[in-house]
């Protein structure tokens, strides 16, 4: 039997061959996922005596309000990382030399920074926008608590781990799912939802290396911030999923923008009255 026959076999239909494609697609991914991106395995990061505080992994819909009045996706995805950060500050000064590590997303070129949506108000939002409005504030957050903390050790970054199949999808509508898995061929699978990670990387240190296992690659970009020797000293910049610095949008690098962002958030959160 000829090629051209086998190739139109009816085995061979148009479904076929997609499959195929579909198959190979996502072999190429992983492939050069396996050949690019950071490999934690070959991480030599003693993390003997150090401390960890993650939070996220929420999976940050729907639409609601938090007792205090804040938008609640505006509350897991900021102003509790805003307020956090700043109550463990001086911990984090203490440690020497530590971490922290904003989980982003490239969904924040599509927002736009409005301070009343913290509060469930501002200019309407459309579908999802608040996600990514919400990851805009985290990124200019990023750069100012950069900026002030420049000389004391402490060290943020923010970066964006990817697209990420996670149980976010439960709050979507089936052909939403449908979609969604038809594309989850092509992305980094995780079991939970990212909303961002905060690294105390401190205190001490031994003789031994890590010795990790295999992580989701969803989570490859996060350790690399949280772990990469070569990244020490580095601060105020934003990551790609790829572990590749990159420009956050022009709204996070205003520095008008964030100051007055942190004014409002230090109102919000009460954190000038606390001791």
């Amino acid at each position: 039997m000829s090629l051209w026959s086998l190739l139109n076999t009816p085995v061979w239909g148009p479904g076929s061959v997609l499959l195929i494609l579909v198959l190979l697609l996502r072999l190429s991914v992983q492939v050069w996922h396996k050949l690019y991106l950071w490999d934690l395995q070959c991480c030599s990061t003693d993390l003997t005596g150090k401390i960890a505080v993650v939070t996220g992994a929420n999976s940050g819909f729907p639409t609601t309000l938090t007792p205090e009045g804040l938008d609640l996706t505006f509350a897991t995805n900021y102003t509790g990382p805003f307020l956090l950060t700043n109550l463990l500050q001086g911990a984090l000064q203490r440690a020497g030399s530590a971490r922290v590590v904003n989980v982003s997303s490239f969904r924040q070129a599509h927002g736009y920074i409005d301070e009343e949506h913290l509060i469930g108000a501002g200019r309407p939002l459309t579908f999802n926008q608040n996600y990514d409005c919400s990851k805009l504030l985290l990124a200019s957050f990023t750069g100012k608590l950069a900026q002030r903390l420049q000389g004391t050790g402490v060290t943020v970054n923010s970066v964006d781990p990817g697209v990420v199949y996670t149980k976010i999808m439960r709050h979507f509508s089936w052909p939403y799912h449908f979609l969604f898995w038809l594309l989850s061929f092509f992305f980094k699978v995780g079991s939970g939802g990212w909303g961002r990670a905060l690294l105390l990387s401190a205190l001490y240190s031994s003789s031994s290396p890590v010795s990790l296992q295999d992580s989701k690659q969803g989570a490859i970009p996060v350790l690399y911030l949280c772990l990469a020797k070569e990244l020490d000293g580095i601060s105020g910049k934003h990551f790609n999923s790829s572990c590749v610095i990159t420009l956050p949008p022009e709204a996070a690098r205003d520095c008008h923008v964030a100051q007055s962002l942190w004014n409002t958030s230090v109102r919000l959160t009460n954190l000038d009255k606390v001791d």
